[in-house]
């Protein structure tokens, strides 16, 4: 197994592009949808950096609703080969929200759900939907 040592896994803050869109399309259905966030300054874009080289994206906003205010991890991708980039990263996610009580992730992946809650997550919603052909 790789030296996990050799690692330089850092978080840089970023911009939307290519390489942004590329990496987070995988997790999301219409990349379009947080491009448009970012574009008018609702969300915003940082890199997963090993040393230099970009290993990952992920694309943050705050949410406010009577409960207050809400971070949101709208989508994330990457990969790091000998790295579990959730448990690597996620405390340090957590940590660029402020002024938030809580943080909000949606996903399908079953495997991240296990993750997610190792690291204190909680299931609080399942979402359903279906394409009408008359639409």
């Amino acid at each position: 197994m790789e030296n996990l040592h050799q690692k330089q896994i850092s978080i840089a803050p970023g911009e939307w592009g290519e390489v942004a869109a590329g990496l987070v399309a995988p997790a999301v259905d219409f990349v379009d949808d947080v491009r448009i966030q970012v574009e008018a300054g609702a969300a915003k874009v940082f890199f997963v950096l090993d040393g230099a080289l970009i290993i990952g994206c992920f694309v943050l906003r705050i949410d406010h609703d009577s409960q207050g205010a809400e971070g949101v991890i709208v989508a994330a991708g990457g990969a790091c080969r000998g790295v579990d980039l959730v448990a690597s990263c996620l405390p340090a996610v957590e940590q660029l929200f402020i002024g938030v009580s809580r943080v909000r992730i949606h996903t399908e992946r079953p495997g991240l759900e296990k993750k997610l809650q190792a690291l204190g997550y909680f299931r609080r919603e399942v979402v359903y939907v279906k394409e009408l052909k008359n639409g």
